[in-house]
């Protein structure tokens, strides 16, 4: 099974290049990739450090709330870990890059336990916090004061919250009740034994993500990790904006001002399709299919070449510069004396 999902995976990238190269999306994307100014990736790569900056302090936020009893990891160390972290997310399929998040965790002294504890942490504040920027932007799509956009964004942003401290609770109870009436009994199917151990898991994991969130209320770091949530998002949708923006005005010789709502969407939606396990070797193919089919859906005034080549020109320039971080900090790392904070 994995052999045929590798199999597809490759299939897919080689499609996303044939129809690259036997189309007129190529000369957009060869225009774009040898033209981007020089400014505008480091600027990109600058965003992306302090990106990993913002998630290095987070991790170490969440640490303190849920670790406290241990030695938490210096910003430094964890610095090293994000970088670490998104090189291998973007390399491997299906997400399986953030395995690496453990291993890594493990050799600056962090039990497992707790890297789960942090890792889950993350995802839950990732998803609410995500929620409420797609939520703002519709809301405030024809708002021009800036004043009344950060009241919505906080009023959606709470209401966001409140909304996974009640909904947990009730998926744990759901989930428990799921688990009453469906003990596996002698006799029933294989199949059947592994959804029951599979939603046990997932109550196990909700149970846990939940009480960490109240640990984390308790302690008062809360307000900080969400905080740290909100900058690192939108330093990274707002840096890969700025990408897109400028190679299309690399290829139409203008400047233009995009619908930020749906290049954002765009971005999330081929991030996640990427993220399967046959979206491609290092996401080439799904990532510019999903990315392009959006727009072109979404009503974004461009040529459906134009798109597709200034989709895979972004990826290009994001992989190199993300690969170029992550192989430096795995380079380095080693050679870091390890110091602990209490």
């Amino acid at each position: 099974m994995r052999g045929l999902s590798a199999l597809i995976a490759v299939g897919v990238t080689a499609l996303c290049f044939l129809v690259l190269f036997g189309s007129e999306a190529w000369p957009v994307a060869s225009v774009v990739l040898s033209q981007f100014p020089t400014t505008a990736i480091l600027l990109y790569a600058a965003l992306s450090v302090l990106s990993l900056s913002v998630r290095a302090v987070r991790y170490q936020i969440i640490l303190r709330g849920v670790a406290a009893d241990y030695g938490i990891p210096t910003k430094r160390e964890l610095l090293f870990l994000t970088a670490i972290r998104n090189m291998f997310v973007d390399f491997l399929p299906a997400r399986i890059g953030e395995l690496s998040y453990f291993p890594v965790m493990s050799r600056l002294g962090i039990t497992p336990k707790q890297s789960l504890s942090t890792f889950g942490v993350s995802f839950a504040l990732d998803i609410f916090v995500l929620l409420a920027i797609f939520a703002g932007f519709v809301g405030v799509s024809h708002v021009d004061e800036l004043w009344i956009v950060l009241v919505i964004f906080g009023v959606l942003l709470s209401v966001s919250l409140f909304g996974i401290v009640l909904g947990l609770p009730f998926l744990i109870k759901k989930l428990r009740t799921l688990l009453a009436t469906r003990s596996p009994r002698e006799g029933v199917s294989e199949r059947s034994q592994r959804l029951y151990r599979l939603t046990e898991g997932l109550l196990e994991t909700t149970e846990r993500v939940y009480s960490d969130l109240q640990r984390l209320w308790t302690s008062g770091n809360l307000a900080g990790a969400i905080c740290c949530t909100v900058i690192l998002r939108g330093v990274k949708y707002y840096s890969l904006y700025l990408l897109y923006c400028v190679a299309i005005e690399e290829v139409l010789g203008e400047r233009v001002i995009l619908p930020a709502l749906s290049i954002v969407t765009a971005f999330v939606l081929a991030e996640g399709a990427s993220s399967l396990p046959i979206g491609g070797v290092m996401g080439f193919g799904s990532y510019e299919a999903t990315m392009s089919a959006f727009l072109l859906g979404a009503g974004v005034r461009l040529d459906g070449s134009m798109v597709y080549g200034v989709s895979f020109s972004i990826h290009i320039i994001t992989q190199v510069v993300g690969y170029s971080i992550g192989v430096l900090a795995l380079a380095v790392f080693p050679l870091i004396r390890r110091t602990r904070r209490v």
